[in-house]
């Protein structure tokens, strides 16, 4: 996938997470805003050191061994870590973790359909 897409995902999240997180201080709880904030990071780190990793992994010309391996250490154990405590820390609401996760997929899935459609709309032009 192109970091194209990636960055209009990362434009769209970060207007959903926003929203979401207006929602939760609206309704007086600032920490389902807050965690908000924090899953719509975390997944967003999780999603950006994929999508390196397939963009390195897919370019049979040039592959960093070095980038890729630290890019696997960070993803896997320092990433799922950092997570696995977040959700054990009780300090952030599950609601607002679910509530940026969700916003952060559902920019994901937006703009993956938008993407698909504008190449079938150009496919079927020409």
């Amino acid at each position: 996938m192109p970091s194209r897409f990636f960055k209009n995902v990362s434009i769209t999240a970060s207007a959903l997470v926003a929203l979401t997180a207006v929602v939760f201080l609206a309704a007086g709880r600032a920490s389902g805003a807050v965690g908000t904030l924090v899953g719509a990071f975390w997944i967003f780190l999780n999603s950006f050191f994929l999508f390196q990793l397939l963009e390195m992994g897919m370019n049979s010309r040039h592959r960093p061994k070095d980038r890729i391996l630290l890019l696997t250490v960070l993803k896997f154990p320092v990433l799922y870590v950092v997570g696995y405590f977040i959700l054990k820390s009780r300090f952030f609401p599950i609601s607002g973790i679910l509530a940026g996760l969700t916003a952060f997929m559902a920019a994901f899935v937006f703009q993956w359909v938008r993407m698909n459609m504008a190449g079938a709309m150009e496919r079927q032009a020409s």
